[in-house]
């Protein structure tokens, strides 16, 4: 895994549903089995991970499983996986929630794991990284979508919302129908 990407980040978290249904259209347990192995194979020692899910775990299965040493599988239970995401950073030391960062594509979460005070990256951003080491792109399941330019931190708060018009097609009328 690029390290330089990584510098200054001590914890991962990760919005594991989100990732799953980008990389492969779903949630199923051969799916997560290979990002899980993707992401074993790609962090350093010096990040620990959590990729949080949906829902509780399979029945006689612990809400939180050990992978590695620095990866983990959290299960949200009956809170959102949002919700779990950021009581993780509130029970760190506000000192120290700059060198977390969230991942996920969920705007709202975005935002409130900002004004928490911990850093926040794109899905995109895990992806290449997870690919960058592996000499092109690998897909997990038969959902994954191509491989996108990183955006800077904040890019989504600059975007411009769509409007009618900047490269959109509008609506003329029957072409064939003269006009009267």
């Amino acid at each position: 895994m690029n390290t330089k990407a990584l510098a200054g980040v001590e914890r991962l978290l990760i919005d594991g549903n989100n990732l799953l249904h980008r990389m492969s259209g779903g949630v199923d347990p051969g799916a997560l089995r290979l990002l899980l192995a993707r992401l074993r194979g790609a962090l350093p020692a010096t990040v620990a991970a959590i990729l949080m899910l949906d829902g509780h775990p399979a029945s006689g299965t612990d809400r939180r499983q050990r992978v590695t040493r620095n990866l983990e599988i959290h299960h949200a239970g009956s809170l959102t996986a949002d919700d779990a995401l950021l009581n993780l950073v509130r029970d760190q030391a506000p000192h120290t929630r700059a060198t977390t960062t969230i991942v996920t594509d969920d705007r709202a979460l975005t935002e409130r794991a900002r004004h928490l005070g911990a850093r926040t990256q794109r899905l995109v951003w895990l992806e290449q990284l997870l690919t960058a080491g592996g000499g092109g792109r690998t897909t997990i399941g038969s959902g994954s979508r191509p491989g996108l330019p990183p955006e800077p931190p904040g890019a989504d708060d600059e975007r411009e919302p769509w409007k009618p018009g900047r490269g959109a097609t509008r609506k003329r009328g029957n072409p064939r129908r003269g006009s009267h």
